[in-house]
């Protein structure tokens, strides 16, 4: 019985801390539009660019999405990221890397790949 009332503690406790998570709306509503750059560094599954002593992680949506519109990152990459930042951390609305422009949300913040967003394109510009 004391092992059913830990693990049913546990899994309260491990849903609660999960719902604390900031998602990328957050950063939208909570942030203020900034424009970064710097250079890529990966962190498990996180992506930051690093700036000096400035390291802003980088919100860029689901892997899916990524892939849809062929973004190749690799770490020390050079890169340009516009969007909504908060507390070192950015929902990126344009990513420019290897002189290709990534677009990932809409100006208001709503992402491109939502039913809202209708995936309008194809998330990447051409000049």
């Amino acid at each position: 019985m004391k092992k059913v009332l830990f693990l049913s503690l546990l899994l309260v406790a491990s849903g609660s801390i999960a719902a604390l998570a900031l998602t990328g709306k957050d950063y939208v509503v909570k942030g203020k539009p900034g424009k970064i750059s710097g250079v890529l560094k990966a962190e498990s599954v996180e992506w930051y660019v690093v700036n000096g002593n400035e390291k802003t992680a980088i919100h860029l949506g689901p892997a899916g999405y990524r892939d849809d519109i062929k973004l190749n990152l690799k770490e020390n990459d050079k890169v340009t990221a516009e969007g909504f930042i908060y507390d070192n951390e950015l929902a990126v609305t344009r990513l420019y890397h290897n002189g290709k422009e990534y677009v990932f949300r809409d100006e208001a913040g709503v992402p491109l790949w939502s039913g809202n967003g209708n995936r309008r394109g194809d998330g990447l510009r051409r000049n």
